[in-house]
């Protein structure tokens, strides 16, 4: 290969004088001198660049480029930002090219490298050449060298909204949080033609009634420091109305309608049949559409056609060619496009066809036959073959094109009961050229083309059919109204000219095209830009930046049933220098109003116990509501007055499907409490706690239950020594992090010195519902405590309806299995003195020997209703294995709650009574309080319990 045929491989071009423009500092012209052959590029200092590795801020004709690109011929590069000094915009090259350069980097101007480490002596820019020509113009002033320069604004724009779509639960939201809104429908884009001005519509269903929202804020920033021009904000609480915009779904694409002219488009297309017949000849008949014509400029397409057919069991291939003149052209007025019919038949000379399989149709040469036809397709719609007696059909509606040059397609699909289309076309870099000679911008335009289908259809129409009611534009406000006076429409091109005031051709500006369609229904729209040559003093693409489907009338956005119940939020947000790019997340702090247990009105609450029973009577956000007569309140109350001592809060939002008793026992959980839905028909809660010096509620031995297993925490491995918990922090509304540490018998914030993590090896729990620091540092240390200060457990089955036992219930458990020279039974009668007055002592259901230091503990019923009462008793030794037990100090006989089996009569009823239990023997017995209760499976009426000290 010669050097020749080499350098004309090359995709880059040779570097040439550039235009480079910088914002808010004019633009400027500078002849560079450079070395022959040698593609170049450019380095800028201090510009950023993004993640995808392309200058943030830098364009070469329009586009982002990454350091190092080879700057084509005759570029115009743009540095879209606002330097402190021009001095800062570039300063270095590679390696030997820079120190052969010798330019200062203080120097305002442009460096230009090579993509070899040359030296090129020639390639410099004179410092007289820059301050000459680098200095900042008015507008439209004159630089000494009938060069004009311009200035423009950088018009700000938004580009979307970072909140989420809701999925049909209303948020339940309490205590004091800070909400990230759910947008409740799309967010709707609002775009004034010719302008880079753009808005926002946004609604949300922000919760029920009872919220109440304050220090609305985008992301960290409070709304009331945006000025008032930047949005507009609505609330509205339990009201019929709908506050809310158009029923609408937008699809955001922010994509470029892009097209290359060096690509190779071939199409063909099959149509297939597979069928049985019989015949000698063959006939075949297809039906073309074109899109794009220039019937003056129709060049002749020839398609070459080939038959597969079996005959006497071979696969025969024949082929033909058709060719498509002007002459069989044909113009349909509804689409704006032209049908062709041709047929063909093919000589089969000896062969018989037992079966056709299918015909491929390709095109002979270029179907784009100059440049007049450069955004002409052709499509094989259907096509039917005879042979002999027998026709086929077949449905085909293929492209069949063959041409230089691609573009894209952008095509997006409504929803059902669909009637208006907003397509918003954005030039993002403005669109103008530029005068080789003179430097002047110039007046472009550039086109796309739009088609549109219903969802189920194969064809696409254009916008000439009947089925299109009126083709607008909708202005910034939502109105509509005619196309504006820079669009042209030529069936379904539509061209777009540079905006009015030339001196902002460069700014981001928008144009709005509608579509409204005669019946609603589901469609699909179709955006292709019209190819065209694009010379490097071009500057401007087309973008579809949003498309927004708005159904018909009638269609509501939500239900308008459940208004009177919830809470809604539309604000509409306006492109402004504080407000530009993409909308933070929408947000405010939230405190909703519910009972006060302790007041009974309505109040801005955070204690755990009112929100506890706000969500189990709430009739608006509760489908299965509690009356207050299904509340234990007495237990609420008692627990309320606990959390407010202690400085309880909860606060929280729910904002999806989950369980009512996951939340609230997740809430008492963070506050020491314990819910149980349902003892004898109420709800009751239960402070975890050993300050309200609740009763024994029994005694458990080998008398009453089974399986008895204890398990006594020992050494540092085996127990929680620090708990690190995660949560919303309510004075940054941001993550934080506590970690509690367990040493010296107490709950500490900072390990013990000389100790890490690795030696606590912390338990990591995110908590919900919680945000206070100081709670969440009640939770862990008591958590921690019950690990290492009430580390004992106790777990057994028992008949668990007999003794109608609760959790946080209070019991003693005598540890039978380490029994010693003892007994576990029941009491058969009680021993009395002559006069009965006192009781000395009971006789046991068995026998054993009683040694010194023998105490018996005894689990004695109350029948006044008031449960158990739980004693000690000191005994009489006797080295004799009796049944007959002794007290060392006997009990008054009217004050004694002690029996023995037989019948009592308890509200006039004789009921059968066992005898109370007791347990003597030298062992240990543990307080304890119960903390969990399931049901044995496979055991009726039986439960496993678990206990830990008290």
């Amino acid at each position: 290969m010669s050097f020749i045929e080499w350098k004309n491989k090359l995709k880059i071009k040779i570097f040439a004088p550039a235009t480079v423009c910088h914002r808010q500092l004019g633009q400027y012209f500078s002849e560079l001198k450079y070395w022959a052959w040698l593609p170049a590029f450019m380095v800028f200092k201090n510009e950023p660049v993004g993640d995808d590795g392309y200058y943030k801020t830098l364009l070469v004709n329009g586009k982002r480029i990454k350091p190092y690109t080879i700057i084509p011929r005759n570029a115009f590069i743009e540095i879209r930002e606002k330097p402190q000094a021009i001095t800062a915009l570039i300063t270095s090259i590679v390696g030997a090219v820079a120190a052969a350069l010798s330019v200062s980097t203080a120097v305002a101007g442009v460096i230009v490298g090579v993509a070899a480490a040359l030296a090129i002596g020639g390639l410099i820019m004179g410092v007289s050449a820059i301050a000459g020509k680098f200095g900042a113009k008015p507008k439209g002033s004159s630089n000494g060298t009938d060069k004009p320069t311009y200035q423009s604004n950088s018009s700000p724009s938004l580009s979307g909204a970072k909140n989420e779509l809701q999925e049909e639960v209303v948020p339940i939201a309490f205590g004091r949080s800070l909400q990230v809104f759910n947008y409740s429908q799309f967010c709707i884009p609002l775009v004034k033609s010719g302008y880079g001005g753009n808005r926002y519509r946004v609604y949300s269903v922000a919760g029920y009634s009872n919220a109440r929202y304050s220090d609305f804020r985008l992301g960290d920033i409070l709304l009331s420091n945006y000025r008032p021009s930047s949005y507009s904000l609505q609330q509205a609480n339990g009201i019929n109305s709908f506050i809310g915009w158009d029923n609408a779904v937008t699809e955001s694409f922010n994509k470029e309608l892009s097209f290359d002219q060096s690509q190779a488009v071939f199409q063909s297309a099959i149509a297939y049949y597979n069928d049985q017949c019989s015949g000698t000849s063959l006939t075949i008949t297809q039906n073309y559409n074109f899109t794009g014509v220039a019937y003056n400029s129709w060049t002749n397409k020839q398609m070459d056609l080939t038959a597969t057919f079996v005959s006497n069991d071979l696969d025969v291939t024949l082929s033909t060619s058709v060719t498509i003149t002007r002459n069989d052209l044909v113009y349909d007025s509804a689409t704006g496009s032209y049908n062709a019919t041709k047929t063909v038949t093919i000589s089969l000379g000896s062969y018989n066809i037992s079966e056709y399989r299918y015909t491929t149709t390709t095109p002979n040469g270029n179907t784009r036959g100059n440049s007049a036809e450069g955004n002409l397709n052709c499509y094989l719609i259907d096509e039917t073959v005879t042979i002999g007696e027998d026709t086929f059909e077949a449905n085909v509606n293929q492209g069949v094109n063959s041409y230089n040059g691609d573009r894209n397609e952008i095509i997006s699909q409504s929803p059902t009961e669909t009637q208006y289309c907003d397509i918003h076309f954005n030039f993002p870099q403005g669109l103008y050229s530029i005068n080789s000679s003179s430097g002047k911008r110039v007046r472009v335009s550039i086109s796309a083309e739009v088609q549109w289908k219903r969802k189920d259809e194969t064809q696409w129409h254009g916008m000439n059919e009947s089925n299109i009611a009126r083709i607008y534009t909708r202005d910034i406000d939502g109105n509509i109204g005619n196309l504006s006076s820079r669009i042209t429409r030529n069936g379904n091109n539509f061209t777009f000219k540079t905006p009015d005031d030339i001196n902002n051709a460069d700014d981001n500006f928008y144009e709005c095209v509608g579509i409204q369609f005669a019946t609603a229904g589901q469609y699909q729209v179709k955006v292709m830009p019209i190819v065209f040559t694009k010379d490097d003093y071009w500057v401007g693409s087309i973008y579809i930046s949003e498309i927004v489907w708005r159904l018909k009338s009638g269609i509501p956005v939500v239900d308008s049933s459940i208004l009177p119940y919830v809470s809604q939020i539309a604000c509409t947000f306006n492109a402004t220098t504080q407000l530009d790019g993409e909308v933070d997340e929408l947000g405010a702090i939230v405190f909703p109003y519910i009972t006060n247990l302790k007041t009974g009105g309505l109040e801005q609450s955070r204690n755990p116990v009112d929100i506890i029973y706000y969500l189990l009577t709430d009739q608006a956000s509760n489908p299965d509501p509690m009356s207050p007569d299904q509340i234990d309140l007495v237990s609420f109350k008692k627990a309320r007055e606990w959390c407010e001592a202690h400085g309880c809060k909860c606060d929280g939002i729910v904002t999806g499907e989950i369980k009512y008793e996951t939340v609230i026992n997740e809430i008492a959980s963070n506050n020491q409490l314990y819910f149980i839905p349902n003892k004898w028909g109420k709800a009751v809660l239960r402070v975890d706690t050993n300050e309200d010096g609740r009763p024994i509620k029994t005694l458990i031995n080998a008398e009453n239950s089974w399986d008895l297993s204890i398990v006594r925490k020992r050494g540092r491995l085996n127990r929680l020594m620090a708990l690190r918990c995660s949560f919303i922090n309510e004075e940054t509304w941001s993550e934080d992090e506590i970690t509690g540490y367990w040493y010296d018998g107490a709950c500490h914030w900072q390990p013990e010195e000389g100790k890490d993590d690795q030696y606590y090896k912390p338990e990591k729990r995110e908590l919900q519902y919680i945000k206070n620091a100081d709670n969440v540092k009640r939770r862990i240390a008591y958590e921690l405590e019950i690990e290492n200060e009430k580390n004992t457990t106790a777990t057994f089955n028992i008949a668990r309806e007999v003794l109608d036992l609760e959790i946080l219930d209070r019991v003693l458990v005598a540890d039978y299995t380490r029994l010693n020279e003892g007994c576990s039974g029941s009491i058969e009668e009680l021993l009395y003195n002559a006069d009965r007055s006192q009781i000395i002592g009971f006789k046991s259901s068995l026998p054993f020997p009683v040694s010194e230091g023998m105490t018996a503990t005894i689990r004695s019923v109350d029948i006044s209703g008031e449960g158990f009462n739980v004693n000690t008793y000191e005994l009489v030794p006797n080295t004799a294995t009796v049944s007959k037990i002794l007290f060392k100090t006997p009990i008054d006989t009217n004050t004694s709650n002690l029996r023995g089996h037989g019948f009592y009569d308890i509200d006039g009823a004789e009921i059968y009574y066992t005898g109370d239990l007791f347990m003597a023997g030298v062992t240990e017995i543990l307080s304890m309080v119960i903390s969990n209760i399931e049901e044995v499976q496979g055991e009726d009426f039986t439960s496993k319990i678990t206990c830990r000290l008290y």
